[in-house]
């Protein structure tokens, strides 16, 4: 039995936010072994309220991030959550990674919809005049596919924190890898 969104543990999410997506779960029927009407997890209402929010968003979750890690004993401070902290340090957080990666991947949508649309005279045309894309949208492919891998062999393991822990640090490699080679590409290093 998968366990509910709204209890699945994420390094990355809020304790406030996960307390809250929690008490939403349990308000309207749920348990911490199933979903209720309404079962959002943490991370992902973190990421939209960031996403939509843009910087003045994170900087409020990094604050309260760094403020809780410092009155609770247990918990460790971030040093690229810290406000200012990060441009001094030079660290990115795993979100950074993954944000870019659906970044990149919104930007190649028009290239790989052409390219399938091409006939093969027309596509060693279109990949001779445009390499860089096209390898783009070649390595997206293979990302993709091994990021659906990854999120069934999540759920699969929904609960084990140390496997969940082990599968996001490997997609955390898959968005780093793709980030990286597209700026390679790109020649933005």
């Amino acid at each position: 039995m998968a366990v509910p969104d709204s209890h699945r543990p994420f390094n990355t999410s809020n304790d406030g936010m996960r307390e809250a997506t929690q008490w939403i779960n349990e308000l309207t029927g749920g348990s911490e072994y199933r979903s209720g009407a309404v079962d959002l997890s943490a991370a992902e209402i973190q990421h939209l309220l960031e996403f939509a929010g843009g910087g003045a968003a994170r900087f409020v979750f990094n604050t309260a991030d760094t403020l809780e890690a410092m009155v609770d004993s247990d918990k460790e401070v971030v040093s690229w959550k810290v406000p200012f902290a990060r441009k001094v340090h030079g660290q990115v957080g795993e979100y950074h990674h993954r944000e870019r990666y659906y970044e990149l991947r919104e930007e190649l949508k028009p290239w790989k919809k052409e390219l399938k649309s091409l006939s093969e005279i027309e596509r060693m045309r279109f990949k001779k005049k445009h390499p860089t894309e096209t390898e783009l949208v070649k390595r997206l492919d293979s990302a993709d596919r091994k990021l659906r891998r990854l999120r069934k062999e999540r759920k699969r393991v929904a609960g084990d924190k140390v496997q969940e822990a082990r599968v996001m640090r490997e997609m955390g490699s898959v968005y780093r890898g793709f980030n990286g080679g597209a700026r390679e590409l790109r020649g933005e290093e």
